[in-house]
């Protein structure tokens, strides 16, 4: 079975450049990708998005050097309680 996935991920960080300059930012990450059961316990996926970073105040970087398109392969292992019957 194929389906959709999406999601957003959103965070901050420290931006540090040659050892010299550190800034703090902002991170916002847009997902979208297709994910298949493989087992029951092994599902597998492939995403892409776009990385976007504000609040970047470093004067030889602006927040476009630091955004770009990212794509991704994600693996899952584990069982959900549906899968495990406890009354047998």
């Amino acid at each position: 079975m194929i389906h959709p996935i999406f999601y957003l991920q959103a965070g901050g960080g420290k931006l540090e450049v040659t050892n010299e300059v550190d800034d703090r930012v902002f991170i916002l990450q847009p997902n979208v990708g297709l994910e298949m059961n493989v087992l029951q316990w092994f599902r597998i996926g492939v995403e892409a998005g776009y990385r976007f970073v504000n609040n970047v105040n470093v004067n030889t970087l602006e927040y476009a050097d630091l955004s770009s398109p990212v794509i991704g392969l994600r693996l899952k292992f584990g069982f959900s309680k549906d899968w495990i019957r406890w009354d047998d």
